[in-house]
């Protein structure tokens, strides 16, 4: 309900039917956690619409992927797109998916999947953006077979938390500072 709610504010039709049902006991609001689920699906599907139509618009992308254990200990691969559109360039959240794989052609399998699936071609990747992780490399190798023209850049976020993590290591107020923290 906090998450209608946080919706409802940047939606009035939303906001006007909550505080309509609001203090009413036995009448149907259709805010139930089904309900609420359905509605953040079709927003989700309506954002990722719009994100496709922008990128199929200008025709050229570049991709930028990363995996992470979720609470649950469930590896998850985020998968994030970058295009200019109109004068502007967005770098944009396409989807997060299970993997069960970290090997460079699971995660290529995984990610052309989820291009096709979005109906956009390999072929117009301009750019891949990773982590420095072996795994990352060989999913860098086998795009690049795919398509030559899909530059490689290292993440910066990435490169910039090594470098701060062997820097760290170095000054001794630093690692007592971490250690505390």
């Amino acid at each position: 309900m906090g998450c209608l709610e946080l919706i409802a504010e940047f939606d009035p039709f939303l906001k006007e039917h909550i505080q309509k049902c609001s203090g009413k006991k036995h009448s149907v609001s259709y805010l139930t956690k089904t309900v609420y689920e359905e509605i953040i699906t079709l927003m989700a599907k309506k954002v990722t619409k719009t994100i496709i139509e922008e990128v199929n618009s200008t025709k050229y992308y570049s991709i930028d992927v990363d995996s992470t254990p979720d609470v649950a200990h469930v590896d998850q691969l985020a998968i994030i797109l970058r295009y200019c559109y109109q004068v502007d360039v967005f770098e944009r959240f396409l989807t997060i998916t299970p993997i069960t794989s970290h090997t460079g052609k699971s995660l290529l399998n995984v990610v052309k999947t989820i291009l096709d699936s979005n109906n956009l071609s390999i072929k117009n990747c301009r750019g891949q953006s990773y982590d420095n992780a072996a795994n990352m490399s060989g999913l860098r190798a086998l795009l690049q077979r795919k398509n030559q023209l899909a530059v490689y850049t290292p993440c910066a976020a990435h490169s910039l938390n090594l470098i701060g993590i062997e820097a760290a290591k170095v000054v001794h107020e630093v690692v007592i500072f971490f250690g505390t923290i």
